[in-house]
C-alpha cells in the first residue's frame, strides 16, 4: 500500500537527516456520496470472487493486493449486496492505481528531516479505481472512481477540505470504502442488463 510505504520512506529520510518528524494523513472531502443506507440490501447477496490489482504509477505491486482485498471484502460484507466467496463464478475486479511523485517524496522528506520539521512538506497519493463486476456468462459492468490521500510532514498545514486520520491505514480504508460503495450504488441503479456498461464518477459539483 503506497501510503504506508511512502510515509515510511519519508520518515526514513527524515531520520537520516536528524530525526523523524510528525506526520498527518488526510482524506479529500467531497467524496462521501454513497453510504450503506443508500443501497438496497438483499436477503441473498450475490457471491463474488474478489480480484485485487494494486498498482503504483501504473506498475503492478502485488504486495498491496492483500490489503486492498481485505478492505473491499469488509465493505461487501456490510453492504448485503455482494458477498466475498473464493469459489464464486462471478468476479469483482478492483484495480487501484496509486499515482504519486516518488522523486518529490524523497527530496521533500529529506529536507523536512534535515530541518527537524521546520520546513513542512506534503504530497498527494491520487487513487484511481477501476472496478468491474462480471457474473457468470454476463457482460462486464465497470466503474472509474477517483480519490486522494494527502500526507503532511512537519510544519505544514493541510487544505481545509481534507479530513484528518491518525494512520495511513485508516485513511486508505476510507478511500477504498467510498469507491466500493459508489460502485455498488451505480451497479444497483442500472439493474439487470445484457449490455456492457462503464460508470464514470461525476464531479463533486454534481453532488450536494
Amino acid at each position: 500500500m503506497s501510503t504506508r510505504s511512502l510515509s515510511i520512506a519519508v520518515c526514513s529520510l527524515a531520520l537520516l537527516a536528524g530525526g523523524c518528524v510528525s506526520q498527518g494523513f488526510y482524506v479529500q472531502e467531497g467524496h462521501t456520496h454513497t453510504d450503506f443506507h443508500d443501497l438496497a440490501a438483499r436477503a441473498n447477496p450475490t457471491p463474488v470472487r474478489i480480484e485485487p490489482d494494486y498498482r503504483q504509477n501504473g506498475v503492478p505491486h502485488p504486495e498491496g493486493n492483500a490489503a486492498l482485498q481485505a478492505e473491499v471484502a469488509r465493505v461487501l460484507r456490510a453492504s448485503h449486496v455482494l458477498v466475498p466467496q473464493d469459489s464464486a463464478p462471478a468476479t469483482l475486479t478492483v484495480m487501484l492505481d496509486d499515482v504519486y511523485d516518488a522523486g518529490r517524496a524523497r527530496s521533500g522528506g529529506y529536507l523536512t528531516g534535515f530541518t527537524e520539521g521546520l520546513v513542512g512538506f506534503h504530497i498527494n497519493d491520487d487513487y484511481v479505481f477501476t472496478i468491474t463486476f462480471k457474473d457468470a456468462g454476463g457482460q462486464p459492468r465497470s466503474g472509474r472512481y477517483e480519490h486522494a490521500i494527502e500526507t503532511v510532514e512537519g510544519d505544514q498545514k493541510p487544505d481545509s477540505k481534507w479530513r484528518a486520520f491518525e494512520t495511513p491505514n485508516e485513511a486508505f480504508a476510507v478511500v477504498v470504502k467510498q469507491a466500493t460503495l459508489d460502485f455498488l450504488f451505480d451497479l444497483q441503479a442500472v439493474g439487470d442488463t445484457d449490455e456492457p456498461i462503464m460508470f464514470v464518477s461525476p464531479s463533486d459539483a454534481d453532488h450536494p
